[in-house]
Order: C-alpha cells, then structure tokens, then sequence
C-alpha cells in the first residue's frame, strides 16, 4: 500500500510541475518593436555574466562577438529563460523571435546586409566552416 501511494505522489508532483512549466512558457509575449525597444537593435538573451568570463557558454559567446564585430547595435537580456528552441542564446528582432546562434548569424548577415567573410577564398571558406562544426557539433 505504502508503495502505490509513494508512487501516485511522485506522478501528481510530476505532473504538477510539467503544468507549471507549460503555463509559464504560455504567458511569454513577445515585446513590440519600436515600442518596448529601439527598432533594428537586436535583443540578445543571453546567460548570466560568470565572475571571470562573459559567457560559460560558448554560443552565447560566439554571438555576442559576431555583433561586436559586425557594429549591429543590441542589448543584453541576461537570465535563464530560454528561446523558441528552448535554448540560449536567443534573439528578439524587429519582432521575429529566433533561436539558434548560426541560425541567427545568418539571418542578421542577410538583414544587416553584413559579410565578415567577404575576403576569403572558396577554399579559406571551406575550411572554416569545417572547423566550426567540429568544435560545435562533435567536440561539444
């Protein structure tokens, strides 16, 4: 008896905590642009700042130097709350929502009309892209 109890409380726990997740990420609305931020600055949600380093995640690191580099003005939003993709980081801009940091990379490079590697070969290109996704995807 005392088991079939035990186990009844740890699903109504679970399914307690599932619903409040669930309902928490329902009352996200997303802001207005123009109004709640100056149009074309990107809303870069981020993690926490660490004491030593700007970012213990490598992504959110890799995004914050593509728009220091390529001038696009933004503005941090630091915390844990995650983005469509339920990760971080994530962007608000000019109110689309996106997450994804190469994916973000790519649709600012297109908006901002922004190319860091305008100067490199086919081949420079090639390798590149080769050494991102190593460190990325498989040595994450």
């Amino acid at each position: 008896m005392e088991i079939i109890t035990w186990c009844v409380t740890c699903t109504v726990l679970a399914a307690g905590t599932v619903y409040i997740v669930r309902k928490r990420r329902q009352q996200f609305e997303p802001r207005q642009c123009g109004k709640d931020y100056p149009a074309d600055t990107v809303i870069l949600h981020q993690f926490p700042r660490g004491p030593r380093a700007p970012s213990m995640s490598g992504f959110c690191l890799k995004l914050e130097t593509f728009l220091r580099m390529t001038n696009i003005p933004y503005k941090n939003e630091l915390g844990y709350k995650t983005g469509p993709k339920d990760k971080s980081p994530w962007i608000e801009y000019n109110g689309a929502t996106m997450g994804d940091s190469q994916m973000i990379m790519e649709y600012l490079s297109e908006k901002c009309q922004v190319d860091l590697d305008k100067h490199l070969s086919d081949h420079q290109k090639a390798l590149g892209r080769a050494i991102r996704v190593l460190a990325e995807d498989h040595m994450y």
